[in-house]
């Protein structure tokens, strides 16, 4: 076997697939006779093993791809539980904040009215502790302002990859339906060619069919005249047989010089008819010789 030809089976074992997935390919190439090996298997030529082999490439990348952004997306969504989780972690942590100002405010009222004289003491200390638990509000809320804006930037950033992931995803949509367009044009143009040969043939045909016809024809005309030639010939070939035989049945005297001089014309009469017999038969030879001649090309034609 060639090493430009290979089966269905050899072709799906070398590319990984199934023969199904071949001959689904197989489908989508030109109709035509396709030479088969000594098993009645079907044989790809190198070119069609390289379109089969392109559309299967074809195939697995946009598979990748599907699997890139199906891996992006599980990503995304990961970020987002995490960033989920974080924020819910901060209110607790804001919550258990709030609740324990709370209880120190209850806790310090508490004290104050148990003592009169830790007032002082108490109020500087409250003033004292006011004071950090407005410091650390304020830092708790530039600290959540700028987790606020940590997210917004992340979401924006988010936001612009899935855009860009579109566009990607429109662009190889549009690509592929281009290059089904271009095969489908390629393959229109191939069957109009191939039309277009089939009626220049057909007209071909047609005028050798008119000048057979023509030819058939004038072979008719010339066997008529042949023919008429051939009964004209034989019709006089038969009266100058008869013209013959009638000479020979008379008998030439053999005595004396007077015998031998009467008997001198006719002798020479004679002659002279058996020299255009002689002539006759040869030109009946060759007009026979013409009708056999005419006959084969006859024969040839019909046949």
């Amino acid at each position: 076997m060639s090493e430009n030809l290979k089966t269905i089976k050899e072709l799906a074992d070398e590319l990984g697939i199934t023969k199904q997935t071949v001959q689904y390919h197989i489908k989508n190439l030109p109709s035509k006779t396709r030479k088969k090996n000594s098993r009645g298997a079907i044989l790809l030529t190198k070119e069609e093993q390289n379109f089969i082999k392109s559309r299967v490439n074809k195939q697995s990348d946009r598979e990748q791809s599907d699997r890139e952004q199906s891996d992006r997306e599980q990503s995304d969504r990961e970020q987002s539980d995490r960033e989920q989780s974080d924020r819910e972690q901060s209110d607790r942590e804001q919550s258990d904040r709030e609740q324990s100002d709370r209880e120190q405010s209850d806790r310090e009222q508490s004290d104050r009215e148990q003592s009169d004289r830790e007032q002082s003491d108490r109020e500087q200390s409250d003033r004292e502790q006011s004071d950090r638990e407005q410091s650390d509000r304020e830092q708790s809320d530039r600290e959540q302002s700028d987790r606020e804006q940590s997210d917004r930037e992340q979401s924006d950033r988010e936001q612009s990859d899935r855009e860009q992931s579109d566009r990607g995803q429109s662009d190889r949509e549009q690509s592929d339906r281009e290059q089904s367009d271009r095969e489908q044009s390629d393959r229109e143009q191939f069957y109009l060619e191939k039309i277009k040969i089939q009626e220049e043939q057909i007209e071909d045909f047609k005028e050798q069919r008119i000048e057979l016809r023509e030819q058939v024809k004038h072979l008719g005309v010339l066997l008529d005249q042949q023919q008429r030639l051939a009964l004209q010939d034989k019709k006089l070939l038969e009266e100058y047989k008869t013209e013959n035989d009638s000479l020979k049945a008379l008998k030439i005297p053999a005595e004396g010089s007077q015998a031998e001089q009467a008997g001198n014309q006719p002798q020479a009469e004679l002659e002279a008819l058996k020299i255009e017999i002689k002539a006759l038969n040869d030109k009946i030879k060759g007009q026979e010789q013409l009708n056999n001649q005419v006959s084969k090309k006859w024969y040839q034609f019909w046949k």
